[in-house]
């Protein structure tokens, strides 16, 4: 139930910022989705001018994933104002969703990145 967050790349189009982050996922699912948290993006390449902050809340949150037979939703809280209340929900077969349990090895294995437009 662990999913940690690094900004990997940025770019900037017209007044849109957009930020790269990689999910790495640990532990075990919760049905309904883990906690995503995007005030916890860790920041190794000093990104931190288009991090998401107060007052900077993604308008679009996808994710772009290779992960053999899943697949991930970014799933916004009630209030997307509040950046560290942000779903990640997946999806397998069928479109059902992961049955909580340990990831399997399709997910820990593949890559996730995150697509954060704001």
């Amino acid at each position: 139930m662990s999913v940690a967050l690094k900004a990997i790349a940025q770019s900037k189009d017209n007044k849109l910022n957009h930020l790269f982050v990689e999910a790495d996922m640990t532990g075990n699912y919760v049905t309904g989705g883990d906690a995503l948290d995007f005030t916890a993006i860790t920041d190794p390449n000093f990104l931190t001018p288009i991090l998401p902050g107060p007052g900077v809340t993604p308008i679009i949150a996808k994710a772009q994933e290779s992960l053999t037979g899943y697949y991930a939703q970014v799933v916004p809280p009630a209030d997307p104002t509040s950046l560290s209340t942000y779903k990640l929900s997946f999806w397998g077969a069928q479109a059902s969703q992961l049955a909580q349990a340990g990831y399997p090895a399709a997910i820990t294995g593949g890559k996730l990145v995150l697509e954060l437009i704001f």
